[in-house]
């Protein structure tokens, strides 16, 4: 179901099932839109972007080959998200989707892992790459180049700073850095304990 005041490149790719793209939506050219997406209003992907690719979930045939599981979820974006140039979204799987809420803005080379849900306002900056099965509340600032892991909690108006590798919860409106990641503050301590010993 494409809504008749979408716009679609005509280099994109839309899977001829499966995907609902609602009204005033932009897809610019050679992003790809798989089955098992919905695209809500005024929302726009930028190119060479992949939404509702496989996850990356591995295991062993009855022969021991390794294979990628097949996902059965879907990728749900809200309303007036801005997706900019190459960014990939898996799909959810197992009973649990890959939700984008409204009004996020991801910019260029992102990847979002299976499972993922990103609560309203998000703002993550180019290269972010989230773990599976991650929850993000409201209003958290993700840093170039940050990384999180699979299965953390970041809660409302968290902010994860630049390079940033995250293997622990972040509680609400807490700022973190480093690698691994921990309170900024403790960063910025250190530093001017360094500077005046």
């Amino acid at each position: 179901k494409i809504a008749k005041s979408a716009s679609i490149h005509a280099s994109a790719y839309i899977a001829p099932e499966g995907v609902n793209i609602g009204e005033n939506v932009i897809i610019a050219p050679n992003a790809t839109i798989l089955c098992g997406v919905e695209i809500g209003d005024n929302t726009t992907i930028g190119p060479n972007s992949v939404i509702g690719e496989e996850g990356f979930h591995v295991f062993k045939d009855l022969n021991g080959i390794k294979r990628i599981v097949q996902h059965d979820g879907f990728v749900k974006i809200g309303n007036n998200v801005d997706i900019q140039a190459s960014v990939t979204i898996d799909k959810g799987f197992m009973g649990r989707d890959t939700i984008i809420g409204d009004e996020c803005k991801l910019d260029n080379l992102i990847h979002i892992s299976h499972r993922v849900h990103i609560g309203k306002g998000c703002y993550f900056a180019s290269y972010a790459c989230i773990g599976g099965s991650c929850d993000f509340g409201s209003n958290v600032w993700m840093g170039p180049k940050s990384v999180v892991a699979n299965r953390i909690t970041v809660a409302n108006n968290a902010r994860i700073l630049i390079g940033s590798v995250v293997i622990n919860n972040i509680r609400q409106n807490e700022e973190v850095s480093g690698n691994f990641a921990i309170k900024h503050e403790k960063h910025l301590r250190a530093d001017a304990r360094d500077m005046f010993c």
